[in-house]
């Protein structure tokens, strides 16, 4: 017990040295560099999620209401109803998708708004 005392004053006393010295300033600039690395690709990351979540959605919604409608009217062959049910999907899921885009604005953000600011800032960066 009294050996690994002594290895670890030791270690502190080396630490101390060296932090006075100035040693691990290079270390300090490196994990602040990280830190901001870090943070700028989540939050890039996030603002694509929340870009596309809509998107993401519509499509899925769009899928699935053409499918479920194309197997209920197998008996009736009717490809329009099927294709309204397609655009009535997509369009409530991507309202789904916008109503989260506000859910993460105010949970993460403080502001429901603040989520469809990100979207609506999101396209309209990239088609200007």
């Amino acid at each position: 017990m009294e050996k690994y005392l002594k290895a670890g004053l030791f270690v502190l006393a080396v630490g101390a040295v060296a932090a006075v010295a100035g040693d691990f300033d290079a270390v300090d600039s490196t994990v602040a560099a990280l830190d901001t690395s870090a943070k700028t690709t989540v939050k890039t990351g996030m603002t694509w999620f929340i870009a596309f979540l809509p998107l993401l959605l519509f499509a899925v919604g769009a899928v699935g209401g053409f499918l479920h409608q194309k197997k209920k009217g197998e008996q009736e062959k009717d490809v329009n109803k099927a294709l309204l049910f397609a655009v009535g999907g997509g369009a409530a899921a991507a309202t789904v998708g916008v109503f989260i885009d506000g859910l993460i604005g105010a949970g993460l953000m403080g502001d429901s708004s603040a989520g469809i600011t990100v979207l609506t800032d999101f396209w309209t960066n990239l088609l200007t």
